[in-house]
């Protein structure tokens, strides 16, 4: 964590922060990012991120933002 720059290192840290969210802890995992992070580069950071983040993430982040829904994989 020591070594983690909030700026450089955004494409591995939003993805990190959001990978085990769910219903229940979404809110606080979001509004955390929210301080360091836009609306728009967290959402452009999971449209490109190659990490494995879960659909349902996506939807949550889409409907939190007002924006329309976009999928890490299809099904």
């Amino acid at each position: 964590m020591e070594q983690l720059d909030a700026e450089r290192d955004q494409d591995l840290i939003v993805p990190r922060a959001l990978f085990m969210t769910d219903e229940q802890s979404f809110i606080q995992d979001i509004e955390k990012l929210e301080l360091i992070y836009t609306d728009a580069e967290i959402i452009d950071t999971l449209k490109a991120t190659k990490e494995r983040i879960s659909n349902k993430v996506c939807e949550m982040v889409a409907h939190r933002y007002h924006i329309p829904t976009f999928r890490r994989y299809s099904h």
